[in-house]
């Protein structure tokens, strides 16, 4: 016989996180937040049974809640919090929080500007607007680079991240030749290998992004976290990085329904501005 789930006990949850929209609770609506919820805990926890999690969604005004019943879940709610409130502190001290930034930055995209906000409760009540300002900082902070090997002060290791690439040239006569590139939100002239040159020059000319695989060095600062040497760092390969808007993630993704790629659509055209004739 197949094993019954797990019942949760009574009382309340060990931890909650809440997304509220000011509009009607709509099946499109419902699904944003559903699949979001679903592939935070699924990056952060895969281990976690599924009913370590439950959603609860309000009938009227959007409002979905991610309770976490054990330890172990509220642990990853909390973490989830932790990651929306302080992206890059976050993600300085836990992959698990880059794994959070990164999916909150792709999946929350449909409600960026629609009123939504976000509240964590448990350790902090702080209300935070779902915008494009929080969609970025997340997007950034999951895409800094991180150590691949950690050892007691120091790492040496290979990790990739996008950047943009504003100049490739020599720093001064004889030289050899550099990459300019953004690295802790600042431009940095670094190292490159001669197979990731004509990528470089490629994306220095379209002016677009590039996803840039380095190795590098990292030493622990005065908090423990590592630190990226931007002198150590070397452009080992380069290649074309793809982005996609929310309004292109929405047309091209099959898993959805017909009717709900339209709710959603109309709800990405309503927080812009945009209306049918």
């Amino acid at each position: 016989m197949p094993k019954k789930p797990r019942r949760h006990k009574e009382g309340r949850p060990t931890a909650e996180l809440v997304i509220e929209v000011d509009r009607a609770s709509t099946p499109g609506r419902v699904r944003v937040a559903a699949q979001l919820f679903a592939q935070l805990v699924q990056e952060a926890a895969p281990e976690l049974p599924p009913d370590s999690f439950s959603m609860v969604v309000n009938n009227f005004t959007m409002r979905a809640a991610l309770r976490g019943w054990d330890a172990e879940s509220a642990s990853v709610v909390d973490d989830i919090a932790a990651t929306v409130r302080t992206p890059v502190e976050s993600v300085r001290n836990s992959e698990r929080c880059r794994a959070i930034a990164r999916v909150f930055a792709e999946e929350a995209q449909p409600l960026e500007g629609s009123g939504t906000v976000l509240l964590a409760s448990r350790r902090s009540r702080r209300r935070i607007s779902v915008d494009a300002t929080l969609l970025r900082a997340l997007e950034g902070a999951s895409a800094e680079p991180s150590p691949t090997q950690q050892s007691a002060s120091q790492s040496r290791g290979e990790t990739e991240f996008r950047t943009s690439v504003l100049r490739v040239g020599r720093t001064s006569e004889g030289s050899a030749l550099k990459a300019r590139i953004i690295v802790s939100g600042k431009p940095r002239d670094v190292d490159i290998e001669d197979g990731a040159l004509d990528e470089l020059l490629n994306a220095m000319r379209a002016g677009g992004p590039v996803q840039v695989f380095v190795k590098a060095r990292w030493r622990r600062d005065g908090n423990g976290a590592f630190d990226i040497e931007h002198s150590s760092i070397r452009i080992l390969r380069a290649a074309p990085a793809r982005t996609m808007t929310g309004m292109e993630f929405m047309k091209h993704a099959p898993s959805l329904s017909r009717e709900t790629s339209d709710d959603i659509l109309d709800l990405l055209r309503e927080s812009r501005g945009e209306h049918d004739d």
